[in-house]
């Protein structure tokens, strides 16, 4: 179980260089009173911070040249949670007496435990969070276009994350179509665009991520800006063995996006075959992303 969630908590990090304080607490400990109820709030904030983390700073450049290009980049990206995602309503479940209602940590939110006393001396625990205060992300990616108005990106990692769980995989691929390609010297660049992520680890999770977006910006040969609109959707299904000292049983989770909207500002420049984008954006929390790559 220990190893089970600790590849969910990876892949949705991507392996990434997230500040997780676990030092003296196992993975176990921060999952056994949430297999009922409270797992999916508890655990929510991370599914909603990815979606947005991974849909920053895709597009490179407003404008789509009308000649043969391809592009390879290097992409990071780092989000903030917004302090409402540290806590939620937790509710004891089972046996426990009386039934209370009471704020939580989140997965992201204060590492410190929340203990309830009940009848007969009984104890509930609300384990605490990670503590997370940014999560940085990054994935490589390679853009071709110059033909129809259009161009493709494609993003591919893929890894061991250990015996038990086997092979992590992330894969993205996305286009994007400029509507003002098909005049002489417009004053704009309007685009619209589709961009499509899927995680995996083994069988125990299984991500797909969706993005549509709108962007207008201007371009030069050595500058470009934008600012674009996004509906991005995902489902998360998590699967692991659930145990509760006397028995195991299976848990299925299924987690769906809950912040659609996210509006993006980015800016380009380009010297040569050497090009560097940086890009911000909200979707009830902010993220910041930067890449640098080579244009051919």
């Amino acid at each position: 179980m220990k190893k089970v969630f600790f590849a969910f908590i990876c892949c949705l990090l991507l392996t990434s260089l997230a500040k997780a304080q676990i030092e003296k607490r196992g993975i176990q400990d921060y999952l056994d009173s949430y297999a009922g109820e409270n797992a999916v709030p508890y655990v929510q904030p991370l599914a909603d911070i990815l979606t947005s983390n991974i849909n920053t700073g895709i597009w490179d450049w407003s404008a789509i040249p009308d000649q043969f290009y391809l592009r390879l980049k290097l992409q990071g990206m780092m989000s903030f949670p917004d302090e409402s995602m540290r806590t939620f309503t937790g509710r004891t479940t089972g046996d426990f007496r009386p039934e209370q209602s009471i704020q939580v940590p989140t997965i992201i939110g204060n590492q410190n435990a929340t203990v309830i006393q009940g009848d007969n001396n009984e104890v509930y625990i609300f384990p605490g969070g990670y503590n997370l205060d940014q999560i940085i992300l990054g994935t490589p990616q390679v853009t071709v276009g110059g033909f129809l108005n259009s161009e493709v990106s494609g993003r591919f990692l893929s890894f061991r994350l250990s015996d038990d769980v086997g092979r992590v995989h992330f894969y993205g691929l996305g286009a994007r179509h400029s509507l003002t390609g098909y005049f002489d010297n417009p004053p704009i660049d309007l685009t619209v665009g589709y961009f499509y992520h899927h995680i995996e680890a083994g069988t125990y999770l299984d991500s797909d991520q969706h993005l549509f977006s709108a962007m207008v910006g201007k371009s030069g040969k050595i500058f470009s800006g934008h600012l674009g609109v996004g509906y991005q959707t995902s489902t998360s299904d998590v699967h692991y063995t659930f145990d509760d000292g006397n028995e195991q049983f299976n848990v299925d989770l299924n987690l769906e996006n809950k912040n659609p909207w996210i509006l993006e500002a980015g800016f380009g420049l380009k010297l040569g075959p050497l090009f560097a984008t940086t890009a911000v954006s909200y979707a009830r929390h902010p993220t910041v992303s930067a890449g640098v790559g080579l244009a051919f």
